[in-house]
């Protein structure tokens, strides 16, 4: 991941932004986010590496808080979640959303699998999460929020330049979808987009975002199918994918025949060769 964003604005007690004197502006580049720009604070230029493996709780008394934005009018606080399973990416996320009085961290957690029980449990606004996550990739948890009308809003963020993952991602249709070497104001205005309900890309994923929209052939699997994939090649037992996917070991095991006839696989390696190929692991 790029080095990230140093600061350039300092906020005052009394809630009010003071900027320094600008750099020269930036070449334009394709890095360039696709949506409309808006004034942004960036990430703070360090995190607390001793929260590497924290999980944030959510706090009964936190949620739903009306607060006073900048602006002087009460507003509820946009709930979010951050799944990754890079503590460092939790932790930058967890520095940057504390400076902001517009947003709300109500939980972190590592894998597929943490994101949808908290998504379940939270019901947050956003989940903003990595594309390549353990046990249940992007993906698969975004269709299954689709599958489950879930309310949440997603953002991918992620530093892959897998061509068929970040295709197959695309084609379940999450919100946001950015890539860990933009800028920092290109991040917050990805995320202010999906929270007003529009659609963000990364201007430098944009020729792939058009393949995934244009119908370009690609193996289809149901959200189900896709986190047995790539559960079988991570060598998960039955047992943890049943518990993963809150199903039974019998509707596991129908999973993975059925997976197995689609994919004409007949052993374990080629399912794994598949799943490399596709991005999952």
């Amino acid at each position: 991941m790029a080095p990230l964003w140093s600061s350039k604005t300092a906020v005052t007690q009394s809630g009010a932004e003071r900027r320094t004197p600008k750099l020269p502006p930036r070449p334009h580049t394709a890095s360039a986010l696709v949506v409309a720009t808006n004034a942004v604070l960036p990430f703070p230029r360090r995190f607390a590496s001793t929260a590497q493996h924290q999980v944030v709780k959510p706090s009964p008394t936190k949620t739903n808080v009306a607060c006073k934005t900048r602006a002087g009018s009460d507003a509820a606080r946009t709930r979010i979640v951050i799944v990754d399973g890079q503590g460092s990416t939790r932790g930058l996320f967890r520095e940057a959303l504390a400076r902001r009085d517009d947003y709300e961290l109500v939980g972190e957690g590592r894998t597929g699998t943490d994101a949808l029980r908290l998504c379940r449990q939270l019901r947050p606004d956003v989940l903003i999460m990595e594309l390549m996550l353990r046990e249940i990739g992007a993906a698969s948890v975004v269709a299954t929020l689709r599958e489950q009308n879930s309310p949440t809003r997603t953002l991918i963020f992620t530093a892959s330049r897998h061509e068929t993952a970040l295709i197959d991602a695309m084609r379940m249709r999450p919100h946001g979808f950015v890539h860990k070497d933009e800028s920092s104001p290109a991040i917050w205005n990805a995320l202010h987009m999906v929270v007003r309900g529009g659609f963000a890309v990364s201007a430098t994923l944009g020729p792939l975002h058009e393949r995934a929209l244009s119908g370009e052939p690609g193996l289809v699997l149901t959200s189900r199918e896709r986190a047995v994939l790539q559960m079988i090649a991570e060598g998960q037992p039955n047992k943890a994918m049943a518990k993963a996917l809150v199903t039974s070991d019998r509707m596991i095991e129908r999973a993975r025949e059925n997976l197995m006839k689609k994919l004409d696989a007949h052993d374990i390696a080629t399912v794994t060769r598949i799943a490399v190929q596709m991005g999952l692991v």
